[in-house]
């Protein structure tokens, strides 16, 4: 997918991250619910603290990705992300790992983020939640496993 990332002169040059994305004409809109960090039988985590945070990250963006590829895109088909994370402090203390597993999912991809810090989840051990907004075209949709 080509999306062409807005970063205005004006505004401070992003890091990890596009300040806006202009989608090409003709793609179809994919809205990737919330995703927490759980595996396939919906189970958090046994790690605790800062190790946890970042297994749930880990896995929260893995769910997202799997349910874009289910119609044939990958994380370049990704317009935007929102991410909801219980305490603000572990994206802090873990932002070098986030980075290193973002890119390792993601790969040179940068599309328009924002993380916010919410007071808890329907999941009361859960610490992070992501959604998405993904553009696929035909192409991609055609390329969809079966």
């Amino acid at each position: 997918m080509d999306f062409e990332a807005i970063n205005p002169e004006q505004l401070e040059m992003p890091i990890g991250y596009a300040h806006g994305v202009l989608c090409p004409a003709g793609g179809r809109l994919l809205l990737v619910s919330g995703q927490y960090g759980t595996d396939r039988d919906g189970r958090l985590p046994q790690a605790e603290g800062l190790e946890s945070f970042l297994q749930q990250y880990d896995w929260a963006l893995q769910n997202v990705l799997d349910v874009v590829r289910t119609v044939g895109g990958g994380p370049e088909s990704i317009a935007r992300l929102r991410i909801y994370v219980k305490r603000a402090g572990d994206v802090l203390a873990g932002r070098d790992r986030i980075a290193q597993l973002f890119r390792a999912r993601m790969g040179p991809h940068q599309p328009a983020m924002t993380t916010l810090e919410v007071s808890g989840f329907l999941r009361p051990l859960a610490t992070i939640r992501i959604e998405a907004e993904a553009v696929l075209t035909d192409w991609d949709l055609e390329q969809r496993p079966q």
